[in-house]
């Protein structure tokens, strides 16, 4: 099998979809090219590298393009949801979600009440930030950890009921 070579219109309309603000748009690009068979996503790496942005980004915007899809969003309806609420449901969709419920589940929302739902807490939510040391987070994330809290790629899910049991003296 012949090595993948990203066409460089493939490239400019990654980079042109992110530059514009276009996640989505850039997912369905590198979407088309996996599924295709021409890329594998070893050759993600080097797209993003081509394209100016990180692997990171590449990845969310395929996984969130393809559970967009997979629920039967058309373009209009991706567009009006937006590129960040999209992602917020992907990171904690499950595999029976229609696309009645992703759009049920923004409507009305904003981006951090959205996270609060994808993390099960319900009613009226209020952002915390901290001002950590390297030393204190990873404190801080062994303690979520050791309460509750799952790693999930360079992120934690759960860190919120982890933290109220740290709060309450629970286990």
């Amino acid at each position: 099998m012949p090595e993948y070579k990203a066409t460089h219109s493939v490239i400019e309309a990654v980079r042109q979809a992110l530059a514009d603000g276009r996640q989505l748009a850039a997912g369905r690009v590198l979407a088309g090219e996996l599924d295709s068979g021409g890329a594998t996503t070893v050759d993600l790496e080097k797209i993003a590298e081509q394209a100016d942005t990180s692997l990171r980004t590449i990845r969310y915007a395929v996984q969130t393009y393809r559970f967009a899809t997979r629920v039967g969003l058309s373009e209009s309806d991706m567009e009006r949801i937006g590129w960040t609420k999209l992602a917020v449901v992907t990171s904690g969709a499950s595999d029976d979600m229609t696309k009645e419920d992703v759009i049920a589940m923004c409507e009305g929302r904003t981006v951090t009440e959205l996270r609060a739902v994808v993390a099960g807490i319900a009613g009226s939510v209020k952002v915390v930030t901290f001002s950590l040391n390297k030393s204190q987070r990873r404190e801080l994330e062994a303690a979520l950890i050791r309460h509750g809290a799952v790693r999930v790629g360079r992120g934690l899910t759960g860190k919120e009921a982890a933290l109220m049991k740290i709060v309450s003296g629970g286990e």
